[in-house]
């Protein structure tokens, strides 16, 4: 009887020491499960939804506005700066300081020497990397907007 009870004093011990422990780290495991979810199920389908309820070029033409913006105000650079900080931005976005594909991170620049270029590109990449590029581009140009306040 006296093993008994240690083994369930340990079990019961330990059980609730483990169950603390366990919901703990169940919901940090869950926000990063929730996180590789979501980034898994965008890889799946290759973009994210609703492409059609975006007007692409409407969104384009924001995005070289507020480069534009950005560009001429902010880093008082000419106008042809523009396509290199977008080509820039993509890659930054893409590839979060990373090295490992400085190969496409060139190919990007090579084919975005002009504006026209950007427009052909950015008709291209997916919506998700589209539309955080606009996302990006409107945190810019509010630096321009609170300088000039």
């Amino acid at each position: 009887m006296k093993n008994n009870l240690k083994t369930n004093a340990k079990t019961k011990k330990g059980g609730r020491h483990h169950h603390y422990h366990h919901h703990r780290h169940h919901n940090d495991k869950h926000k990063r499960t929730l996180k590789d979810r979501i980034n898994k199920h965008i890889l799946n389908q290759k973009d994210i939804c609703c492409e059609e309820y975006f007007e692409r070029e409407k969104i384009i033409n924001q995005i070289i506005e507020l480069y534009t913006k950005y560009v001429l105000k902010l880093l008082n650079q000419p106008k042809e700066e523009i396509p290199e900080s977008i080509s820039n931005d993509i890659s930054l976005l893409i590839f979060k300081n990373s090295s490992k594909n400085i190969k496409l991170s060139n190919d990007i620049d090579k084919q975005t020497k002009t504006l026209e270029d950007i427009k052909i590109l950015l008709k291209e990449i997916p919506l998700y990397l589209l539309l955080s590029l606009l996302a990006y581009a409107n945190i810019k140009a509010n630096a321009v907007n609170q300088l000039n306040t």
